[in-house]
């Protein structure tokens, strides 16, 4: 009996063991296939970084058990020696390097957090961003979301802006987008993306005797709102076989696949529409996606993380109810240097505010 009772809990062991090296091996195909063809992968890629600890844990156990069973997962891990630096970046930066060098910083303002209806809370809301920028003193800001529900708010912002130094600005597009610059903008231009309320917007800057085009890019949401908080409700998670549970899993898994699908689509026209500037291009900005994604390796192709090259850990970016997600970045033209990469300490919107110190 007892050997019975041994073989059967191998049997499950290695039943989990397998179940976390296939949704591994699945997060790695996001990449290459497009979500247009097969949406499933992309959403299955959200989970990578807890696949590759568990993973890592069973080779760990199975070392420890002296078992072969250790060959799976270490089979599995593999190609993560590629893709996981996007993820846990363990990259270098010099603090003395900085002095003198481009700062940019990108930040989604989530519309100084809409959800508050008091005046006054919106004031103050707004007055600590303010207060962060100040302290930030990045030389070329871009935000997304920079906006309020009321217009006071909105003009109060750009006052604000301007007197900090930003002398420059173009603002449009989907999404409340803005580039403010203490240096000249030269030219700026527009993307629309069809049949979605998100955008792009570029600036064509003169810095110092360079001059440079930086994209300030919001890609499709996922507009799940309150679906979020349904994904690990316990009488959720306790009743998944229920109709009622599986068709709110299923909406969620259609909003997720329709959104990877337009992501696709918008990296698609931003990648050709960046292959036409004239000058060395930055993109920053919320791409609503993780870097195992087919729109990461999109707007990735030919350019530099910042993060990868000088970021340390998981570098998470959003700061919502999904755990773990770096969805917001700052890419380089390969033309450029990256001196140095910050996260904001403190979430005050719903994303963490990144910066990047650049050189020629």
């Amino acid at each position: 009996m007892k050997r019975l009772l041994a073989l059967l809990s191998y049997q499950v062991l290695l039943l989990l063991n397998l179940l976390a090296t296939i949704l591994l091996v699945v997060s790695y195909v996001a990449s290459w296939v497009s979500p247009l063809y097969l949406s499933f992968p992309a959403i299955i890629a959200l989970g990578y970084p807890f696949y590759f600890f568990i993973n890592l844990f069973w080779i760990f156990f199975w070392f420890y058990r002296k078992n072969r069973a250790i060959y799976l997962s270490l089979a599995a891990l593999t190609p993560s020696l590629f893709y996981f630096p996007f993820v846990f970046a363990l990259g270098s930066q010099s603090m003395e390097d900085r002095v003198g060098a481009l700062k940019i910083t990108a930040w989604n303002m989530h519309y100084f957090n809409n959800t508050i209806t008091e005046e006054a809370e919106w004031v103050n809301i707004q007055d600590q961003m303010f207060e962060f920028i100040q302290e930030n003193q990045a030389q070329i800001f871009c935000a997304q979301e920079f906006s309020g529900k009321k217009s006071f708010i909105s003009k109060r912002a750009d006052e604000k802006m301007k007197e900090m130094g930003y002398q420059y600005r173009y603002k449009g597009g989907g999404s409340s987008l803005a580039i403010y610059s203490k240096f000249k903008i030269i030219k700026g231009g527009l993307l629309d993306f069809e049949g979605s309320y998100n955008g792009a917007i570029y600036a064509d800057i003169a810095y110092l005797h360079h001059k440079i085009r930086v994209y300030n890019v919001h890609l499709q949401s996922n507009k799940l709102g309150n679906d979020v908080d349904e994904v690990f409700k316990k009488e959720n998670l306790e009743n998944i076989n229920s109709k009622t549970t599986q068709e709110k899993y299923f909406k969620i898994e259609n909003k997720l696949s329709n959104a990877f699908q337009m992501r696709a689509i918008q990296a698609i026209h931003l990648s050709e529409h960046i292959k036409n500037s004239p000058y060395p291009v930055i993109i920053c900005g919320d791409f609503n996606d993780t870097p195992i994604s087919y729109t990461y390796r999109k707007m990735i192709a030919g350019r530099n993380d910042v993060f990868v090259q000088c970021g340390r850990w998981l570098g998470i970016t959003y700061a919502g109810p999904l755990p773990a997600l770096r969805i917001d970045y700052i890419l380089t033209d390969k033309k450029m240097k990256s001196i140095g990469f910050e996260k904001q300490q403190k979430a005050i919107s719903d994303h963490y505010a990144i910066s990047a110190w650049l050189g020629f």
